[in-house]
C-alpha cells in the first residue's frame, strides 16, 4: 500500500511492526460519529478505500488509520499529531 494518504508514516511504521510481530493491540480511535472508541485485537491487514487508509483487526473491526488516537500506549500525537 502506498503511504501518500498517511500523514505520519512513523506512526504507520509502528502499526506495521505490531502487525508483523502479531502484538495484541489496544486501540483508541474516533469513530464515524466522532465518538471515542476502544477495541483490542491483532492487526491482520492494511487497506485503502476511497483514498483513505484503514487497518483490520482479527475481531473484524476496520479502523481508519488517521482516526487512531492511541495504540498500546503510543499516542499518535507523539508522532506529530493524529496520524
Amino acid at each position: 500500500m502506498g503511504r501518500k494518504n498517511i500523514p505520519n508514516s512513523t506512526f504507520y511504521d509502528q502499526l506495521e511492526a505490531f502487525a508483523s510481530s502479531r502484538t495484541p493491540c489496544a486501540i483508541i480511535y474516533i469513530d464515524q460519529n466522532d465518538q471515542q472508541q476502544h477495541t483490542m485485537g491483532l492487526i491482520t491487514s492494511f487497506f485503502e478505500e476511497e483514498n483513505l487508509s484503514y487497518l483490520k483487526l482479527d475481531n473484524g473491526a476496520e479502523i481508519r488509520i488517521d482516526r487512531i488516537v492511541n495504540t498500546n500506549g503510543l499516542s499518535a500525537s507523539d508522532f506529530g499529531g493524529i496520524c
